[in-house]
């Protein structure tokens, strides 16, 4: 594998110098993170893992209210200017979010119903 290049589909995908060598992803996150063997959440782009002091917040498909919650975040992401790459990455992210509710209805609820059990 040639410096830089990265492979996708499980397979081992090489990441920037001084960030750890090779990964190799277990799972997608999005179409910009994903999670490596060794759980280490990593930006699929350059391969920057994310330190583990560095809160994440995490909205999952069958979350009722993921969608408005994404479509606020695109319109903040406007007023900010925010650049193309952005809003490409975040409209495959919303797409992802309504493919799974059409196709996924009788697992869509609202979050923390279940009171964490």
């Amino acid at each position: 594998m040639a410096p830089g290049e990265r492979r996708e589909e499980g397979r081992p995908i090489r990441i920037g110098e001084g960030w750890g060598g090779i990964m190799e992803k277990s799972r997608d996150i999005d179409s910009k993170f994903a999670v490596s063997i060794e759980g280490k959440i990593f930006k699929k782009s350059n391969g920057e893992i994310i330190p583990d002091d560095e809160p994440l917040f995490l909205l999952r498909g069958r979350d009722m209210l993921a969608l408005q919650l994404l479509g606020a975040y695109h319109l903040i992401s406007k007023d900010a200017d925010c650049n193309k790459y952005h809003f490409q990455k975040l409209a495959e992210t919303i797409g992802s979010f309504k493919r799974f509710r059409t196709f996924h209805k009788d697992r869509m609820k609202m979050p923390s119903i279940t009171e964490g059990k």
